[in-house]
């Protein structure tokens, strides 16, 4: 199952660029494309090869303030059916007339000026080089008359619209513009159009509330959303995936540009921790640019190409677990108290989960069993997004002049970001948790030291690339077969059945015990309990590695508490 996703930053109303012949720059590709930018190029090309492909146009708030009234500036649907019309009629020759109209009524002679010359070297691009050279002349005669002036007499402006009136009824130019207006209805119901938050000031309107931190986590929840949608729609086909996602940066406003480049390569490092070690999962993100920049139209084609950005993760925290309490409460005030206790649980879980595997300690497992699955991470990481984007979306404040956040989010976009990196690694975890020690994820708190569950240790192991948790956990697991103890099928402190009596007490834990935990697979003598296995179904396996009796491990019970937080604060 395949999926394209492209978004594209944009700095103006799609008929505000002129309309250019775009070509993909790759061996593959020879069709030219007539449109604005390289990201529409590209979402026809993978359309007419048959993909599945959907392009998300990022549109600064900002490009609507003197587009609309005010007071339709908080109706974000209003601004995105605004937006929409212009992208449905990009190839609509009457559209095109009526902006063209509405300029020569505004009477700005620059814009004025602009627009008439944009307009007609798109007819020279669409091959009417000839047919429109007296138009051109006449245009040339106004365009002296007009140049320089504040205000346009009516005369000037009656020949202006004259003039837009003849060239429009050339029927050849009308059959161009509906044959490409045709062509067009393919493709524009793959658009979709998603509102960021501007920076700065606008036409006397602030952006007061929009601080670099909120902007950027506001990009970065409209790209992890997207991904956790579309691998939440593919229910049936999980396990064989591949989305590619592009990032048109060619056009776009200021710093936007660089922030929007942050939250997308932010979501691509989420995917990774979300797939980590994964094969039949593929995620592979580009970023698109157009050579040369876009600016004054040219006869020759324009080229765009797209880069793969490679970057990787390994198996560890993006953060620690005291680091994590540190951003809870930050986010009180911003969520509910009861959203804040999931979001501990979930937390106190995949650290406590991940430690477990990183520092090598299986008993954990089924120690502090039964762990959330992916589907329940999966999804309380979508609601968390969600919460974040409302806390984040957009509010127009008409008194004020002033463009808010819902939320005032005193937050560091790196915080939020590396949290979410390891809800996402939860549920990786989650996953792999339920393929190789499916058996051992029971709240029985008992782990069985067969050959069996030694080898679904070494695969998980393997799967993190954690080699040398391998070499050990085999020693520590062996000794425990291998030793001659006295047992039955009573539980005995291991330091008992080791016979360490002499040696030091086995009542107390002592105080190098963290090194010893740590040193010995978590199987520390002082705080866990052996006995025989008893013959049930979890315990029969046959061929054992040196193990003259099957045996079964737990942590004593009064010490559970001291071993969670240990492991909590690695």
């Amino acid at each position: 199952m395949e999926q394209y996703i492209i978004y594209a930053l944009v700095g103006n109303f799609l008929s505000g660029y002129d309309l250019i012949f775009w070509k993909l720059q790759d061996k593959e590709t020879t069709q030219e494309q007539l449109v604005p930018i390289p990201s529409i190029a590209l979402l026809k090309h993978l359309k007419n090869q048959g993909k599945q492909v959907k392009l998300k146009l990022l549109v600064p708030h900002s490009l609507f303030i003197g587009k609309v009234e005010n007071q339709h500036l908080q109706d974000l649907a209003h601004l995105k059916e605004e937006y929409k019309y212009d992208v449905d009629n990009i190839f609509s020759l009457e559209y095109r007339k009526n902006l063209l109209k509405a300029t020569i009524e505004r009477g700005n002679s620059s814009t004025i000026t602009k627009e008439f010359e944009r307009f007609l070297s798109l007819l020279e691009r669409l091959g009417f080089s000839s047919q429109i050279q007296n138009y051109k002349e006449r245009w040339e005669k106004i365009e002296k008359q007009i140049k320089g002036k504040d205000k346009i007499e009516e005369e000037i402006n009656k020949d202006l619209e004259k003039l837009l009136n003849d060239i429009i009824k050339s029927q050849k130019i009308k059959d161009t513009f509906e044959k490409l207006n045709e062509e067009w209805q393919k493709y524009k119901n793959n658009i979709e159009i998603e509102i960021i938050p501007s920076a700065g000031t606008y036409k006397n309107i602030e952006y007061s509330g929009w601080h670099y931190d909120s902007r950027v986590l506001y990009n970065y929840t409209i790209y992890v959303l997207d991904l956790l949608n579309t691998i939440d729609s593919i229910k049936n086909n999980k396990n064989d995936l591949k989305i590619e996602v592009y990032l048109d940066v060619s056009v776009g406003l200021n710093a936007l540009v660089s922030e929007t480049l942050i939250a997308y390569m932010s979501a691509l490092m989420f995917w990774q921790y979300l797939f980590l070690g994964e094969k039949n999962i593929s995620g592979e993100f580009y970023i698109l640019s157009a050579e040369p920049v876009i600016g004054t139209p040219q006869k020759d084609v324009y080229k765009f190409h797209k880069e793969k950005l490679s970057y990787k993760v390994a198996f560890e925290k993006p953060l620690n677990w005291q680091q994590s309490q540190e951003i809870l409460k930050s986010l009180k005030g911003v969520f509910s108290t009861q959203l804040l206790n999931e979001l501990k649980e979930y937390i106190n879980q995949i650290v406590l989960l991940f430690n477990s595997i990183k520092f090598n300690i299986p008993l954990a497992i089924p120690t502090f069993a039964p762990w959330k699955n992916f589907n329940d991470v999966f999804s309380f990481a979508k609601k968390i997004f969600v919460e974040f984007q409302n806390s984040c979306s957009i509010s127009y404040k008409e008194k004020l002049s002033k463009v808010e956040p819902a939320k005032n989010l005193n937050l560091e976009f790196f915080d939020i970001r590396n949290l979410s990196y390891l809800l996402a690694l939860g549920a990786n975890i989650s996953k792999n948790l339920n393929v190789y020690l499916s058996n051992i994820n029971q709240p029985t708190g008992i782990l069985c030291l067969s050959d069996k569950n030694l080898d679904k240790f070494k695969k998980l192991y393997n799967h993190y690339n954690l080699i040398s948790n391998i070499a050990f956990l085999e020693r520590d697991w062996m000794a425990l077969c291998s030793k001659n103890l006295s047992l039955n099928q009573q539980w005995r402190s291991l330091c008992k059945a080791m016979n360490k009596r002499k040696k030091r007490s086995c009542n107390n834990i002592q105080k190098n015990f963290e090194r010893n935990f740590l040193a010995h697979s978590g199987f520390e003598y002082n705080v866990t309990l052996i006995r025989k296995a008893p013959y049930s179904n979890d315990c029969k396996v046959k061929n054992l590695i040196n193990c003259k009796d099957l045996r079964e491990i737990k942590y004593e019970d009064k010490y559970k508490d001291s071993i969670k937080k240990l492991i909590l604060e690695l």
